[in-house]
């Protein structure tokens, strides 16, 4: 959505278009660096790595696992990943 911002200039996303929106959006951020609700995703996914990592490692299987937050993939190869 885009709208034109209050100082003349154009703003761009998907809460620019209205004040409510914005002061929800605003809120939402507030509480999300209060309560952090994103770590306990991002420590699960470690474990999950982990686990997965000893298990391809004990039954021999080449593959590496990575990971990206609470995000991880299995590259079934034996050379290392990179972005």
């Amino acid at each position: 959505m885009v709208s034109n911002a209050e100082d003349g200039g154009v703003s761009l996303g998907e809460y620019n278009g209205h004040p409510v929106s914005r002061a929800a959006a605003i809120a939402i951020i507030g509480e999300l660096g209060v309560y952090k609700p994103h770590e306990q995703p991002h420590g699960l996914g470690n474990m999950v790595k982990k686990v997965v990592s000893i298990a391809v490692e004990e039954i021999g299987v080449k593959a590496q696992v990575g990971m990206f937050d609470s995000i991880f993939v299995i590259c079934l190869a034996d050379n290392s990943m990179s972005n």
